[in-house]
């Protein structure tokens, strides 16, 4: 029953580090791409709008 722990955690490690490496490969894909900027800008608009949502209901 260890052994069987012990080689599921293994496998359970590799699996991440093999996510977590397609994670920063993807990022560093996204890094270089005009995508990034316009989510970017996009994610500022939807920041200002919701503050100026909450900023309104909160007076009324």
């Amino acid at each position: 029953m260890f052994i069987f722990d012990c080689n599921l955690l293994i496998a359970n490690m590799v699996n991440r580090e093999n996510s977590q490496r397609d994670a920063r490969d993807i990022e560093l894909s996204f890094r270089d791409s005009p995508i990034r900027s316009t989510v970017l800008i996009l994610k500022f608009i939807y920041g200002f709008l919701t503050y100026l949502v909450a900023v309104i209901f909160r007076r009324a």
